[in-house]
Order: C-alpha cells, then sequence, then structure tokens
C-alpha cells in the first residue's frame, strides 16, 4: 500500500494509491475519514473508504442497464468500482487520478452471489478524480467523457463514508439553513437502507460541537444528498448523487438520468469542510 500525504496548515490526507480512494482526512490529528480503503484496516463493516458510483447510483433491476436497445451487465453502483485508477499528478495539496474503460467485460468483484454476473460490460468513458486539500477543507472534483461512438447515459454519485464523531446520541446532520434533517440514531436504526434528501447541496453532520463536517455541492452540480450506514456499525456516508433512482429501478427505461454525446464531458464538485466554518 502506498500512501500519497496532502497538507495544508493542520489538515492533513492520505490517498491510497493502490485503490486511488481517499483513506484520511484530519482536522489538527482528529480522523474524519472511515479507514475501510487502507490494506490495512481492521474494520469489516465497510471494505472502502470512498467509491465513484457510475455509469449507476444504487442497484439496477437483474443487475442490468438498458439504452438504446443494448442490455449490459451492469451491478451495484456501476463498473467505476472495479476498475484500477492511475495517478497522473500528485503534489503536497493535490492529487489527480485518471480511469480509463474500453468497454470490454470486467470482473465482477461480487460474482460468485446469487443472481449477480460474472462480468460487468458498458460503453467507453474515462473519469478523472481530483482532490484538491485547503486548510478546513478538501474539495473533490469529478469528469467523465464519453469516449463510446453513441450517445451514454448515466447516473453518478461519489460515495464517502465518514467516522462517527462523539457520541452517537449527539450526532445530528442539518440541512443549509440549520434545519434539522434526522439524528444520528434515526440512520443508524435502518441501516442498508438508502435516505434520500432531494434537491438538497449540502448535509452538515454534527458529532458534537468540536466536531463537524459538511458536504457540500454547487446547485449546478449534484442534484441530491443520500444518507446511509452498513449493517454493522462503521462509517456513516453522506453521498452527493445525480439523480437517484429507487433500488431496483429499470436502468434507464424509467427516472431520471443524463446522457453524453460521444467525445462530451461532464464535471461535479464536492467540497467537505471541516469544523464550523
Amino acid at each position: 500500500m502506498t500512501l500519497l500525504q496532502m497538507k495544508a496548515g493542520g489538515t492533513e490526507a492520505l490517498v491510497n494509491s493502490d485503490n486511488g480512494q481517499l483513506v484520511s482526512l484530519k482536522e489538527e490529528g482528529v480522523e474524519f475519514m472511515h479507514d475501510g480503503g487502507r490494506s490495512d484496516s481492521e474494520d469489516s463493516a465497510w471494505r472502502a473508504s470512498e467509491i465513484t458510483c457510475f455509469p449507476i447510483f444504487g442497484r439496477s433491476n437483474n443487475h442490468q442497464v438498458v439504452f438504446s436497445g443494448q442490455t449490459y451487465d451492469v451491478d451495484q453502483h456501476g463498473l467505476s468500482r472495479a476498475l484500477p485508477w492511475k495517478v497522473v499528478e500528485y503534489f503536497h495539496e493535490g492529487v489527480t487520478l485518471d480511469q480509463f474503460y474500453r468497454g470490454d467485460p470486467i470482473p465482477n468483484p461480487k460474482t460468485g452471489r446469487k443472481g449477480h454476473p460474472d462480468t460487468m460490460t458498458y460503453m467507453p468513458f474515462h473519469l478523472r478524480k481530483i482532490f484538491n486539500l485547503r486548510q478546513h477543507n478538501l474539495t473533490a472534483i469529478f469528469s467523465v467523457v464519453n469516449n463510446g461512438t453513441g450517445p451514454m447515459a448515466y447516473n453518478f454519485g461519489w460515495h464517502p463514508g465518514f467516522q462517527i464523531q462523539g457520541e452517537v446520541d449527539q450526532g445530528v446532520f442539518l440541512d443549509s439553513h440549520g434545519q434539522w434533517i434526522c439524528s444520528l440514531d434515526d440512520v443508524l436504526e435502518s441501516p442498508n437502507e438508502v435516505r434520500v434528501e432531494k434537491n438538497c447541496n449540502e448535509i452538515v453532520y454534527l458529532g458534537d460541537q468540536a466536531r463537524k463536517i459538511k458536504v457540500w455541492t454547487p446547485a449546478d452540480s449534484f442534484t441530491d444528498m443520500v444518507l446511509w450506514v452498513p449493517e454493522n456499525t462503521g462509517p456513516v456516508c453522506m453521498e452527493p448523487v445525480v439523480n437517484p433512482i429507487e433500488p431496483g429501478a429499470k436502468y434507464f427505461d424509467e427516472g431520471e438520468f443524463s446522457v453524453l454525446e460521444p467525445g462530451k464531458g461532464a464535471t461535479y464538485r464536492v467540497k467537505i469542510v471541516l469544523g464550523d466554518r
């Protein structure tokens, strides 16, 4: 495992170059990220720290998507989580990673489970992920380009996991106006259930007065936010998403989705703000 360190004042971050995941985000020594993306992690609740969800977010009907008369085998959260990332730039406050997919079948990490396909396929694409660290915050920028010869339908999401801060009964989630969304207990009581906050571009997790995490996106970037926890208490996930649809829905026959013409791209931006700022 090779860890790329970023530092800005008292704010530090680590990216695991082996899987391209942001595995640590600290403010004055306090850890905020779930460490499941580290090879030496002892937490089995969720074996990732963050994943890029593309070309779908969530679980499709029969683990398949249909577009322009073509059927593709695509498991939960898409192909990106099963593909390698390559570091193309690294300096003390930033890391840039690329991911290319040519359209060939790739092994499905969930193969062997009942009903899951052995391989996954979709249209060719290029994803880029950029982490920029500043004091008290980290910005993640995602870009996707359609490298195929026809239109490409997709949904997009980022799925970061954060450590629970403070006592569970103190944890609350607030919107951009400081209004109550729910308590941490509310989320923990329904593990593996997706809670979607529609038309929401900011969620604040307040663990206690000293430990606060804000996940913010521009209004013209992601459309919604998702709250989720795994079955065994581990991370709490605050996930910006573009047009999520119901689990098991028929991608892309129903619900909202985006379409990129050949050679065209789209960009999405997220900022994680630490502390009361």
